[in-house]
C-alpha cells in the first residue's frame, strides 16, 4: 500500500499533471485535446506526463480507433484520503477546504477590506530510524515519558512550559504544560485520531503562521520489531500555505526530535528536561 501511495504522490508533484487531472475533472479527453490545452509543451512532453498518471493509475485509457481516450480515475485519490483523513478529520478538512475557496475567489472580503489568498500546497516526509530497544520499550517511552524525550528547543512555550505529555488514547491530545499542572495552562500540539497499542499512533493537528502555515498536518508513528530492536517510522503530510522550504524543515525537525530525542533518551538515559 506505501509503495501504491508513493507513485500517487509523486504523480502529483508536478503541477503539469495536477493541470492534466483539473482538465479532466469535465469529462474524458483525448491526448490532441490535452495537447491543446498545454501550448507550451510538445506532445511529446504531454505524453510523458500522462505515463507518469497511467502509471500512478489516476488516468484510464482507451482506445477509440487512433484516438487515444484519457479518463479521470479518482481511486487512488480516494487511497490517500483515507489513509490520511478519518472520520475524525472529515469535518474539518471540508471547513477548511470550503473557507480556502471562499476567500480564492474573494467572498470573504467586507467593505473595502481586500482579502488575498495564499497558495494551496501539500508536503509530505517520511523517515524510519532504528532504536536499540524492543517495542515495548519504545512505546512505553513514546506515550509515558514525553517530557524525558521532547527537546526542549521544541517547545512552544519555551521556559514557560515545564512538561510535554501525550494522552495514549482515541481522542486524547499531545500537549505542553505550561507552569504548574492544576493552575498553569495549555498548549495543545496534536490530538489523537487513530491508536493501535504498541504498534501506532496517528495524530492531527495544525501548523501555526509562526511556524509556516497555516496548514493542517497528520503525523503517523508506527513500530516495526526487527532483530536488533525496533524501527519507527515517521510518516508526516501538511496541506495548506505550505512553502517550498517546509517538506526539507519538517524532516529535519523529526530527524532530530525522534534521533537526539527518543532514540537517545531510550538508548542512553540522557533527558531533556
Amino acid at each position: 500500500m506505501d509503495a501504491d501511495l508513493d507513485i500517487v504522490w509523486r504523480a502529483l508533484s508536478d503541477g503539469t499533471r495536477r493541470g492534466i487531472l483539473d482538465a479532466l475533472r469535465a469529462g474524458p479527453r483525448t491526448t490532441g485535446e490535452l495537447v491543446e490545452r498545454f501550448p507550451r509543451l510538445s506532445r511529446f512532453g504531454v505524453m510523458k506526463h500522462l505515463d507518469v498518471l497511467v502509471e500512478a493509475g489516476l488516468v484510464l485509457v482507451r482506445r477509440d480507433g487512433r484516438k487515444r481516450i484519457n479518463t479521470l480515475n479518482a481511486v487512488p485519490l480516494r487511497r490517500v484520503y483515507e489513509r490520511w483523513v478519518s472520520r475524525y478529520e472529515n469535518h474539518w478538512a471540508r471547513g477548511l477546504l470550503g473557507l480556502k475557496e471562499a476567500v480564492e475567489m474573494g467572498q470573504a472580503a467586507t467593505g473595502s477590506e481586500k482579502v488575498t489568498s495564499t497558495p494551496f500546497n501539500v508536503a509530505r516526509v517520511e523517515l524510519e530510524i532504528e532504536i536499540d530497544a524492543p517495542p515495548a520499550k519504545v512505546w512505553e517511552a513514546l506515550v509515558g515519558e514525553a517530557t524525558g524525550w521532547w527537546l526542549r528547543a521544541f517547545y512552544a512555550g519555551g521556559d514557560k512550559a515545564t512538561s510535554f505529555v501525550i494522552e495514549p488514547h482515541l481522542g486524547g491530545f499531545a500537549y505542553e504544560q505550561w507552569g504548574d499542572e492544576t493552575t498553569g495552562s495549555r498548549h495543545a500540539w496534536y490530538q489523537v485520531v487513530a491508536i493501535d497499542p504498541g504498534k501506532m499512533l496517528r495524530l492531527s493537528g495544525a501548523i501555526a503562521p509562526s511556524f509556516g502555515g497555516p496548514a493542517s498536518t497528520m503525523l503517523e508513528l508506527t513500530l516495526e520489531p526487527r532483530k536488533d530492536g525496533t524501527a519507527l517510522r515517521i510518516l508526516d503530510g501538511a496541506w495548506g500555505a505550505v512553502g517550498e522550504a517546509m517538506e526539507s524543515s519538517m524532516g529535519d525537525g523529526w530527524r532530530q526530535m525522534f534521533t537526539d530525542g527518543l532514540k537517545a533518551f531510550i538508548e542512553t538515559g540522557s533527558r531533556n528536561e
